[in-house]
């Protein structure tokens, strides 16, 4: 795992498998299922609260160069139940931000009104 250390801060950095994930959460949505791996960043605090979480599909090749700059890629069985559980809520947040994103498109949206016309 690369990972990038700052002032009370750590910055986790891998790539895992994408196959599961979709199943795992009930989501295909924010699931990157597309694509056969995913670049996950977790920043942490000193306390261990993940502060911010990023996830992208990757193909294999940028893998490849990732793992030739550090980042490498771990099976399910290998990560700890701690980034499991981060990767997880990074998903749930995700799909509550798209939810919010698409209700707030609908919310201006009206119906058009219906009169009724005597002849």
């Amino acid at each position: 795992m690369h990972v990038l250390k700052g002032t009370g801060l750590q910055m986790n950095r891998f790539v895992t498998p994408t196959e599961g994930w979709a199943e795992r959460m009930g989501d295909k949505l924010c699931v990157p299922n597309q694509w056969t791996l995913m670049l996950i960043d977790l920043l942490v605090d000193h306390e261990g609260v993940v502060l911010m979480s990023s996830v992208v599909g990757v193909s294999p090749t940028s893998a490849r160069d990732l793992a030739f700059q550090g980042v490498y890629e771990y099976s399910f069985e290998d990560l700890p139940e701690g980034i499991i559980v981060a990767i997880e809520q990074h998903f749930r947040n995700a799909l509550v931000d798209v939810r919010e994103r698409v209700d707030g498109l609908l919310s201006n949206v009206t119906k058009p009104r219906l009169m009724l016309i005597k002849k």
